[in-house]
């Protein structure tokens, strides 16, 4: 399934529930006043340094970084709550399928990491993370 997302300036994107990102076709004007259109593609997505998906979208000479899993979250699971962070179900942060997503505090991310045995920080005598 596929939807379109409205972002930043009006800026559309195509988001489908596995997780990729398409641009639309759109006409896009030069610095020098030259009118181009442009065809929607597929947009590859690079690793930031947690591990997560991301791609930069650009639009009237912004440019914006999201995370996919973002995306995906924002196009397809409703947020009743405002909710603030998307929560990976599997722990998986490469799988940005629709059905690994959900929206969570904080506080529901961080229980989440610890009772799944995502994080892996140690502790010293006192109790402290080292």
């Amino acid at each position: 399934m596929i939807k379109v997302l409205e972002l930043f300036g009006g800026l559309k994107i195509k988001v489908s529930d596995s997780g990729s990102i398409h641009t639309l076709d759109h006409n896009y004007t030069r610095k020098n006043g030259r009118a181009d259109n442009r065809k929607g593609k597929k947009l590859r997505p690079s690793m930031d340094k947690y591990g997560y998906y991301r791609v930069v979208l650009s639009h009237e000479g912004i440019r914006k970084t999201y995370q996919v899993h973002r995306l995906v979250a924002m196009a397809f699971i409703p947020n009743p709550y405002d909710k603030e962070t998307v929560n990976h179900i599997d722990g998986d942060k490469t799988n940005n399928n629709v059905s690994n997503l959900e929206w969570a505090s904080q506080k529901e991310n961080q229980s989440h990491k610890w009772n799944t045995g995502l994080a892996n920080y140690k502790r010293d005598s006192l109790g402290r993370f080292i």
